[in-house]
């Protein structure tokens, strides 16, 4: 990254990350990659209960995204 006033983690630094690095860094392709690492962690009753009927399911602060087409494909029936 390059040298940056902003404080890391503030919205400055996440604003100047997505604009300025987040395809070099091929941020869509880490965010896919963790929200399927952390369903793998996920104990299978639990993905059971998720599976069984439709559920709200909430990504919270994943970027753009991408994390809710994996969970959409684990889940489908689920909003």
């Amino acid at each position: 990254m390059q040298e940056n006033s902003a404080v890391p983690n503030s919205r400055d630094w996440w604003n100047r990350c997505f604009a300025e690095e987040w395809d070099a860094n091929r941020g869509s392709e880490q965010t896919t990659h963790f929200m399927q690492r952390l369903l793998r962690s996920v104990p299978s009753t639990e993905l059971a209960w998720l599976a069984a009927k439709p559920r709200s399911i909430l990504d919270w602060g994943c970027a753009f995204g991408e994390g809710v087409s994996v969970l959409a494909q684990r889940f489908p029936q689920s909003v």
